[in-house]
């Protein structure tokens, strides 16, 4: 995996096979999560009938859709909308989270196109820039909810662990995966990291 550049049409980076597949797995991983994200009662399934609707409690089903989450990940990819009320902050995330979702899903396919178009460098058009930070940021707070990252200290413990795993194999499978998870956060991290200093080299240039 190499840095982002700035090229004629946009940023293009260089990726090996094996680290693409690992990017559109995790991609879609985190796809499926999305998806499963409560947004809601579905919509009549026909619009016309006026009386459709008589059968099913809305605000039972509404109260099940917000606070049927208990994955931390989708917590870090739909946080509350209010600290300070809670009332506020469900209807909020109920008025919004199905448009978010959406926008989420759009963001990881347009990388994942990317990714599966690439032979040998991953090319980000001018105008995606944008949409290419937001995804690769979902995938980093996973990413940071399956590590347990809640602060500085514990990121850099997670930086280590992937620096370790350089240079000793995993005490048992448990390491063994947190060191992968370790691995990827970190150079996923840098990867973006990577992109918005193209972005604002790019910026600056102009």
């Amino acid at each position: 995996m190499f840095a982002f550049t700035v090229s004629h049409d946009g940023f293009v980076s260089r990726l090996d096979d094996a680290e693409r597949e690992i990017l559109a797995r995790l991609i879609a991983d985190v796809a499926l999560l999305v998806r499963g994200f409560p947004a809601g009662p579905e919509p009549l399934a026909d619009a016309q009938d006026p009386i459709g609707h008589l059968d099913f409690d809305p605000e039972a089903d509404r109260v099940a859709a917000l606070t049927d989450v208990t994955d931390p990940a989708l917590v870090r990819l739909f946080p509350p909308m209010s600290a300070s009320d809670p009332a506020v902050a469900e209807e909020l995330r109920f008025l919004t989270a199905d448009e978010l979702r959406q926008q989420k899903l759009a963001n990881l396919s347009l990388v994942a196109a990317g990714l599966a178009e690439a032979s040998g460098s991953v090319n980000v058009r001018d105008g995606d820039e944008a949409r290419w930070l937001a995804a690769l940021t979902d995938l980093r707070l996973v990413l940071a909810a399956r590590l347990g990252i809640e602060d500085d200290a514990a990121a850099e413990e997670v930086h280590a662990l992937a620096l370790a795993a350089l240079d000793r194999p995993a005490e048992d499978r448990l390491e063994e995966q947190r060191m992968a998870f370790a691995s990827l956060y970190t150079g996923v991290t840098w990867w973006q990291e990577s992109l918005l200093r193209a972005v604002t080299a790019r910026r600056a240039g102009d």
